[in-house]
């Protein structure tokens, strides 16, 4: 029995970017949300980069949001996908949330991790797009990013990328910071986000693992088997994992 070869592409090409991802962790580019875990794994360096959004930012796309809240990599990762509607005033929220809260049995420290997630769509309105425009540019996420700026995946923070009047943005916010703490932002998005999984947010005495931020991700042996990288601001963009 012959299998179809447009079926079986998908996980093909996933597995192929695992196979990759485990020397060089996570080089494969980004272009949809994926259907399995082996791709999905493989391309979330490229998702955090906005690498996609980038490609197709230009003069007349519609506005488009992504927003990652890190609360410790292994532990609570929430993703909120904007999107406006075409030619319309309103657009489409996707969140998904990966945490053991709404999978206990789930080990997300597994290398494939993330295998699957809580996620919930809900449709926005003009206001609640402008709404969510004006947050995101009082927090100061269309700001110039600070050059340098690292984000540690064992720590808590924010991240942006979007594309905003036909230019690509990013920005981030770590914690603690004054910056991460005035966010107003997360308020609106908890408005919308329908995943039923509730926020993980800094508590007393949480901070980063120790060791440095600068080896490799894949040579990273944390307490806990916890995975840890480090995503960095620089002039071209967001680069993610050795420096």
């Amino acid at each position: 029995m012959q299998i179809s070869n447009i079926r079986t592409r998908p996980f093909v090409r996933g597995l192929a970017c695992l196979l990759v991802a485990v020397i060089i962790l996570a080089a494969c580019s980004f272009e949809r949300r994926a259907d399995n875990p082996v791709e999905r794994r493989a391309t979330y360096f490229s998702y955090l980069a906005g690498e996609d959004i980038r490609k197709s930012c230009w003069s007349g796309a519609d506005d488009r949001y992504r927003l990652v809240y890190n609360a410790n990599f292994t532990n609570h990762v929430r993703t909120y996908e904007i999107t406006g509607l075409h030619e319309a005033p309103g657009g489409v929220l996707d969140v998904e949330v990966f945490s053991p809260q709404h999978d206990p049995v789930l080990n997300i420290r597994l290398p494939l991790w993330p295998w699957q997630g809580q996620r919930a769509i809900t449709p926005l309105n003009g206001d609640d797009m402008t709404a969510i425009h004006a947050a995101l540019r009082f927090s100061g996420a269309f700001a110039k990013p600070q050059m340098g700026l690292k984000l540690d995946s064992a720590s808590y923070y924010w991240l942006m990328t979007g594309c905003v009047g036909g230019q690509f943005l990013f920005n981030g916010f770590a914690w603690p910071s004054d910056g991460f703490a005035a966010l107003a932002f997360p308020d609106i998005l908890a408005r919308y986000d329908r995943s039923g999984v509730p926020m993980i947010e800094p508590a007393p005495g949480d901070g980063p693992l120790h060791g440095s931020l600068d080896r490799p991700a894949v040579a990273q042996n944390e307490p806990e088997d916890q995975m840890r990288f480090v995503t960095t601001f620089g002039r071209r963009g967001i680069s993610i994992g050795a420096r």
